[in-house]
């Protein structure tokens, strides 16, 4: 929790301190449809227990975003399981697909909670996965961030 605080001062500071203003920030590899995903390490687990990926995207547009897809895919040593958010989400191995409906207001975000376990045998130290956002209606909409999920003992 103390880490993400600080992580958030950080990146608080960092952009209020580069351009004055409190608009959009560039972000390298963005897509450019605008609409991003914010990067976030899920809580670290141990062997056999539970920890939630949480697929957060960004409408950085002036407008209302199109309908959106937000994939999280995990690598194997850990597995998507239990109850997923929204409600659309639908799992398929190592990937979870959920759909958001379209009128994402500018400068708001949106979350899809994913629950995944970490292998009880799975040796550590870490298990990774990337959250992607895309759009059927605006292939502009196209972002993807990785995260790691600390294993620990």
């Amino acid at each position: 929790m103390l880490r993400r605080l600080a992580v958030a001062v950080a990146v608080c500071g960092a952009v209020a301190g580069s351009s004055g203003s409190a608009g959009p920030v560039d972000r390298p590899g963005a897509g450019s449809g605008a609409v991003v995903v914010i990067q976030e390490n899920p809580d670290p687990a141990a062997p056999g227990e539970l920890t939630t990926v949480h697929g957060i995207i960004a409408n950085e547009t002036p407008g209302y975003a199109p309908e959106l897809v937000v994939t999280v895919t995990v690598q194997p040593g850990a597995t998507p399981e239990g109850r997923y958010f929204p409600r659309s989400c639908k799992a398929a191995g190592q990937t979870v697909t959920c759909t958001f409906p379209a009128g994402l207001p500018s400068e708001r975000t949106a979350t899809a909670l994913v629950p995944v376990r970490i292998a009880a045998d799975y040796p550590g130290p870490a298990v990774g996965g990337t959250v992607t956002v895309t759009s059927p209606g605006d292939p502009s909409v196209d972002d993807s961030e990785d995260f790691v999920i600390e294993v620990v003992r």
